[in-house]
């Protein structure tokens, strides 16, 4: 079974970057990479455990791994920092360079706390005009966890969404994508106005 982007979620949408064949590229390569975390997963030897979160513990190194170096060998670097320029010591999972500026790209599985904290870090980073573009990446497995555990990693993310869209940038793209299993149909892309 493989992952795919079931629905964008477009939080900060303004100038150019957002309309550029960048942009188009950019997604692309998380597209692609997305659709490879199944992959490893099914060759991993996983014992699921009686606590599904557990399992989505165990799982999430496996997936951000898959993830990560599917956009390395596409030209993004691993774990980027950006210390010196928002004096944050947390690494995002993979950049890429635009210019001056960064697309920063994080994989979550469901830990609403290092989601909002990620959210927090990609908007800074916006706003000092650090980072072109911010994507985090909400991942959820409905054949492995339980359907309300499924739901509830992008209906948590969702809750703080209206906040992010509040922010006023005159250039900048922040985005959550939700993946999951290809058989979930795809959502519309629900765009900034």
């Amino acid at each position: 079974m493989r992952m795919q982007i079931i629905r964008t979620e477009y939080l900060m949408c303004a100038g150019d970057f957002p309309k550029s064949p960048d942009w188009e590229s950019i997604h692309a390569d998380i597209a692609r990479s997305v659709q490879l975390i199944n992959h490893v997963e099914q060759g991993h030897n996983c014992v699921e455990s009686s606590g599904s979160s557990s399992l989505q513990k165990d799982l999430c190194p496996i997936w951000r791994e898959a993830f990560v170096s599917e956009l390395k060998s596409l030209g993004w670097q691993p774990n980027f920092h950006l210390a010196d320029t928002l004096n944050i010591a947390t690494p995002f999972d993979a950049s890429w360079s635009v210019g001056n500026r960064h697309t920063c790209v994080e994989l979550e599985t469901g830990d609403i706390q290092h989601a909002n904290a990620t959210l927090c870090r990609m908007a800074l980073g916006i706003v000092k005009g650090v980072i072109a573009c911010a994507v985090l990446v909400v991942v959820h497995d409905a054949h492995r966890f339980e359907p309300q555990t499924t739901s509830v990693a992008f209906a948590q993310v969702a809750n703080y969404l209206d906040l992010w869209r509040a922010v006023r940038v005159s250039e900048g793209l922040l985005v959550v994508i939700s993946a999951g299993p290809s058989q979930v149909p795809a959502m519309d892309t629900l765009t900034l106005a």
